[in-house]
């Protein structure tokens, strides 16, 4: 789940002409799972729909996991996309 947020981040820098920014998974909420495991070799799908984003990077995502598009996990994520210099020594 994270790293379909950290994707649709990436994708959106990219689009507004920045390089990809470091970003932070601050949390989950109300994660579900309908499955004991993840098994190997099995394609799953990941959906994230952002619900809210502040001007400092911080937002939230309803998130799921899909298998032959049945909706198996689920569960809201809170991130932090950092901003040019935040990490910088100054």
């Amino acid at each position: 789940m994270a790293q379909c947020i950290a994707v649709y981040g990436g994708a959106n820098d990219r689009i507004n002409g920045i390089g990809p920014q470091p970003g932070l998974l601050l949390g989950s909420r109300h994660y579900k799972a309908d499955v004991r495991y993840f098994e190997v070799d099995i394609s799953y799908q990941v959906e994230c729909t952002q619900l809210v984003r502040t001007d400092e990077g911080m937002a939230s995502f309803d998130c799921k996991i899909l298998l032959d598009s049945e909706t198996i996990a689920k569960g809201r994520l809170a991130v932090l996309q950092m901003q040019e210099g935040d990490l910088s020594d100054g």
